[in-house]
């Protein structure tokens, strides 16, 4: 009984000296784990307030991507209707200048071609004509010829 005595005395003591400091520490603990929550707390709204900017601009960007995106996509079809309209315009113009090259080309060897007709013609004639006229009618001809010229 002695040793329960003095069990209750030493709990009792070891209480006595004890409660101040461990309700002190319960406390500061229970008041150090308040201010964490509230500090958890508010950084929850903090990054909830953030989310809800980062979701609002990015619904926001992705309006403007897409109003980019369009505008650059009707921005390419204007420069490649340009280009299709400008490519044609020097298609035309390639296609008149041959036109007229080979028209001129055309002029050019149908001159020729009566150029070297008539020369001919002129060579044959005479080739006949040398055959069948007489030396003295070719001088006659000469002659007459001559006379028209002086006159």
């Amino acid at each position: 009984m002695a040793k329960s005595v003095n069990a209750v005395v030493f709990f009792g003591f070891l209480f006595w000296l004890l409660k101040k400091p461990v309700v002190n520490a319960l406390s500061s603990q229970r008041e150090n784990l308040s201010l964490q929550l509230e500090d958890a707390e508010r950084k929850e709204k903090e990054a909830a307030a953030r989310l809800d900017q980062i979701e609002k601009r990015m619904s926001g960007l992705k309006a403007e991507v897409e109003e980019v995106l369009k505008k650059t996509d009707e921005a390419a079809n204007r420069e490649k209707q340009r280009i299709l309209e400008q490519a044609k315009l020097e298609a035309d113009k390639v296609r008149s200048i041959a036109e007229r090259e080979i028209e001129i080309r055309f002029r050019t060897a149908r001159n020729e071609l009566r150029k070297y007709m008539t020369d001919l013609a002129v060579e044959k004639a005479e080739a006949i004509l040398l055959d069948k006229m007489e030396p003295k009618d070719v001088e006659n001809t000469m002659m007459q010829y001559l006379s028209e010229l002086e006159v």
